[in-house]
């Protein structure tokens, strides 16, 4: 997240606000007597930038504000309250999916999901098994189909079984 709105940005969101409120607008910002008025100018627009940073990246919301500006010039959080109330931006949705669907393989991945709820150890047996099959066949299997140290601990672990318990 960015910590502050770029100063193009900020100097636009002024200019845009000084067009709409013209000399109201300056006098909200006055500078106070015995500081340089270029400082002073250039602390606020840092702080708006600052205030606003979290519209980096949804400059719209700013771009909602300025055009929903209230009679009276606005102060930061009032500015910043009109922001919040930006509609969300529309995110394009995929299309769904074209062609139709086997209802068997459906019906199949419904049966498996439901199949494997029932048992909260299903998976630990699963690995159990699986371990087996590798010991009895040990050759069948590549390298990255064999079962990590791990897998053998969490599946011994989970049925209460021993560490050093054959699978």
């Amino acid at each position: 997240m960015h910590t502050s709105l770029p100063d193009a940005v900020v100097s636009r969101l002024f200019a845009a606000l000084r067009a709409n409120y013209g000399s109201a607008f300056d006098r909200l910002w006055e500078c106070p007597a015995g500081e340089s008025p270029e400082k002073h100018a250039v602390g606020i627009k840092a702080l708006w930038a600052k205030e606003l940073a979290g519209y980096s990246e949804n400059l719209g919301a700013i771009g909602y504000a300025l055009e929903n500006l209230p009679e009276q010039v606005p102060n930061l959080p009032q500015f910043r309250a009109i922001c919040r109330r930006a509609p969300a931006k529309v995110v394009p949705r995929l299309e769904a999916p074209k062609g139709t669907s086997d209802p068997e393989a459906v019906a199949a991945a419904i049966a498996a999901v439901q199949g494997n709820s029932l048992d909260p150890k299903a998976w630990a047996i699963a690995l159990r098994d699986r371990e087996r099959a590798q010991r009895r066949n040990p050759g069948a299997y590549t390298r990255n189909e064999l079962m990590t140290q791990a897998q053998r601990h969490m599946w011994r672990q989970a049925l209460g079984l021993a560490l050093n318990t054959e699978a």
